[in-house]
């Protein structure tokens, strides 16, 4: 099966290593302009090269997705070409140290923060994509987690 993605603009978030790296590759590697964000600005940027080495189109932005509006500027300056973003992937999350800490130890900030990365930040980044899904009728947002995160 081939599977292509020319002319499709894709978000990817958590971008910087892991699925979300491999996400980016694969899309970038199928010809989509692939947008990629995440707190790690060097891995980040690997992830960029890795994909641009290989022929495909990635920029990446580090972005604290914790912040609605960082997330609402990354999505603008991606659609600021007047386009809509075709393909949202969430997958920035974790667990963010909390793993084998029993949960009385696990602090308030520390819960916060976890929250804010894997459950508010998907919710701002369809919140920003979904006008110009709308608009365009077409729109595919996939949001990812796993047991640990």
């Amino acid at each position: 099966m081939n599977i292509s993605f020319p002319g499709k603009k894709v978000i990817v978030t958590g971008a910087a290593h892991g699925f979300g790296r491999a996400i980016a590759l694969a899309f970038a590697a199928r010809g989509a302009e692939v947008w990629g964000c995440d707190i790690l600005a060097d891995e980040l940027a690997e992830t960029a090269g890795l994909a641009t080495s290989a022929g495909g189109w990635c920029q990446v932005r580090p972005v604290d997705v914790r912040a609605k509006e960082a997330v609402f500027a990354f999505v603008a300056e991606v659609m600021s070409d007047d386009r809509p973003v075709d393909i949202l992937v969430n997958n920035a999350g974790g667990v963010l140290g909390q793993v084998g800490r029993p949960l009385e130890e696990i602090s308030q900030s520390d819960w916060d923060d976890l929250f804010a990365v894997n459950s508010r930040a998907p919710f701002y980044f369809a919140q920003a994509v979904a006008p110009g899904m709308k608009a365009a009728r077409s729109g595919r947002i996939i949001n990812i987690s796993s047991g640990a995160g």
